[in-house]
């Protein structure tokens, strides 16, 4: 007896697992593996339910991805997971930061030159478990959406000016004091790191390239140094009075 009791207790103990891996089967067909994952239509399904933040971009899905790639960057958002669908056009990205545990962006192309956009931006680890509004950080999705909507219309009208050699950038940078590295004329580690440097200082992308917005505000920068300058100057080129003129009243004790 005792026999075939641990035999059906064993053999009870494999069927559980096996019903336990049939149900969290759905649950990992959203994981995926450093990009190498084939996506699925019901990959792109299940990441789409219970977003937390949804849009709809007039752009091809590639550009689209190509700006979620740009906005993790820029938002500092540590990847963990992504893969990029090129036949069907879209993509998902699983990351996390300091205070999200996950944050995931999906992006399902609808035709040739619109794409959908969904955020999740969550508190805890687990997407598929029942969530509250305490688990949900719907500002902080907004915000992600609206920067890849950004980092698609940057391309095409924040260009670098002609105008403008790097020579140029790398003074108006010394000026100011970010670039500790020689006036040369190319784009180094140490020109890109003053750049960036300067772009967080004045609220713009950290991207470390040069583009319209950067040398507009390099300008201002400038201008507002030189401006600076010459009150200063003014005020030391004021001409101080003589001695003769300043002393013009003598006491009546002076003889």
């Amino acid at each position: 007896m005792k026999k075939y009791f641990f035999c059906n207790l064993i053999l009870g103990i494999i069927f559980l697992s096996g019903c336990a891996a049939f149900q969290a089967a759905p649950l990992l067909m959203t994981t995926l593996t450093g990009g190498q994952a084939a996506l699925t239509a019901l990959d792109f399904n299940e990441a789409m339910k219970n977003v937390d933040y949804k849009s709809t971009i007039d752009a091809k899905s590639g550009q689209v991805w190509k700006a979620a790639l740009a906005t993790t960057e820029e938002m500092q958002i540590e990847v963990i997971e992504k893969a990029f669908d090129e036949k069907n056009g879209g993509g998902i990205i699983t990351g996390k930061t300091g205070g999200h545990k996950k944050i995931q962006i999906i992006v399902v192309a609808v035709t040739p030159s619109i794409t959908n956009v969904g955020i999740k931006a969550r508190v805890r680890e687990f997407f598929n478990m029942p969530i509250t509004s305490a688990d949900v950080d719907t500002t902080f999705a907004a915000i992600i959406s609206q920067k890849i909507r950004a980092n698609i219309s940057e391309p095409r009208e924040n260009t670098v000016q002609p105008s403008v050699t790097t020579a140029q950038i790398q003074q108006f940078l010394s000026d100011l004091g970010y670039q500790h590295g020689p006036v040369d004329g190319k784009i180094g580690k140490k020109t890109i790191a003053a750049l960036k440097k300067f772009q967080k200082d004045n609220n713009l992308p950290a991207t470390g390239k040069i583009d319209n917005v950067t040398v507009s505000k390099l300008r201002e920068k400038k201008a507002e140094g030189r401006g600076k300058q010459q009150v200063i100057q003014q005020k030391i080129t004021v001409k101080a009075p003589q001695k003769s003129e300043a002393v013009k009243v003598r006491s009546p004790l002076d003889f």
